[in-house]
């Protein structure tokens, strides 16, 4: 969620200290609180059908660069109360529950996410996103099958889980403004659409072209986006993903990582808009971390793609660096674990389900 003083488009590095002494205080305040099931998937050509055929089968599951160059790539690093408060309550929940059988069913029935794209560019890179980077129909139209391009690789990074996502509008704006700053309610207000279950994807040529900015941020689920907020604005106004459009495929990369342009940092947004947290969430190994109990302790962002690393050396397991809630390169990163499954679902079907 986003802070306060949070602006993607002027990034703010935290100091690691204190970031580590200030989530260790707010754990301790809530302190109260095995398998994975892949699906195979049959596409119907149609424009809003689509068959999730559920195959139930159980599967086993740095370079230490400084905090400030790690924490370019995300800009959803800090969760605000509402959010953690929530996903603190669906974890004590799994805990208690376990893989229970309503999940199976949800599960083997799957998601599938009615979504708005909105492509917000500056004169000077106007036309820069193609309508085949998104997807594989050009605009103007009702509904799509997503097989291509950006929307492509979503569904793709998405699909062993069940879960899928079918366009119902794509906008174009041309904006200076929106483009030099932030200007998130702004944007949101003019373009948003749909419920608190329907995705809103935003994706921002500024987020390219600013050399401060992150390359992407994602909202978290929250039980009252309505009521809640800041500075007077709703969660539920502010609900939604902001994606760099260097990072789409076909784009020109981040400026650190020319190859991190697979479209994979709309799957880490998205995933924040399902309720995960960032792997390294807290930076410290005896934290509750991000609080799914199957992602390995880890205390650093990472960075490249090193096979070895182990931030948390006391702790079972290596750094999840495969993990798509981390910030390896887009070419390292092609999994969530069986809880974060589990958690997507439960968020989904808890805090965003018929609201």
């Amino acid at each position: 969620m986003l802070p306060v003083e949070f602006d993607p488009y002027n990034r703010v590095h935290y100091d690691l200290n204190h970031e580590i002494t200030r989530r260790s205080a707010t754990i301790s305040a809530v302190a109260l609180y095995d398998v994975q099931h892949r699906s195979s998937l049959d596409l119907n050509v149609g424009c809003n059908i689509m068959r999730l055929n559920s195959l139930v089968a159980g599967i086993a599951g740095l370079a230490m660069v400084s905090l400030a160059t790690a924490q370019e790539k995300c800009g959803s690093e800090e969760p605000a109360p509402e959010a953690y408060k929530a996903a603190v309550g669906l974890r004590a929940a799994q805990r208690a529950e376990g893989i229970s059988a309503g999940y199976l069913s949800k599960r083997e029935e799957g998601l599938l996410i009615t979504t708005y794209l909105h492509v917000v560019e500056d004169e000077a890179h106007r036309g820069f996103v193609t309508d085949t980077m998104i997807n594989d129909q050009p605009s103007g139209f009702a509904c799509t099958t997503l097989t291509a391009e950006q929307m492509r690789v979503l569904n793709e990074t998405f699909a062993p889980h069940n879960i899928q996502f079918v366009v119902k509008n794509l906008t174009h704006t041309v904006n200076d403004a929106w483009t030099r700053q932030a200007r998130i309610k702004e944007k949101a207000e003019a373009l948003r659409q749909g419920a608190y279950d329907e995705l809103n994807i935003y994706f921002e040529t500024g987020l390219m072209t600013n050399p401060n900015s992150a390359t992407g941020v994602g909202s978290f689920p929250v039980e009252d986006p309505w009521n809640t907020g800041i500075n007077g604005t709703s969660w539920y106004t502010y609900d939604g993903c902001h994606v760099s459009v260097g990072t789409m495929p076909g784009g020109p990369g981040v400026p650190w990582d020319p190859e991190d342009n697979q479209g994979k940092t709309a799957t880490h947004e998205v995933g924040h808009w399902f309720g995960l947290f960032h792997v390294f969430d807290g930076f410290d190994c005896y934290g509750e971390g991000d609080l799914i109990d199957d992602t390995p302790a880890t205390m650093v962002a990472t960075v490249g793609c090193p096979e070895t690393q182990d931030s948390c050396p006391d702790h079972p397991g290596l750094d999840p660096i495969h993990n798509y809630m981390d910030y390896t390169k887009h070419a390292c990163i092609s999994e969530f674990t069986p809880l974060q499954e589990e958690r997507m679902y439960r968020s989904f079907n808890t805090l965003r389900r018929g609201r």
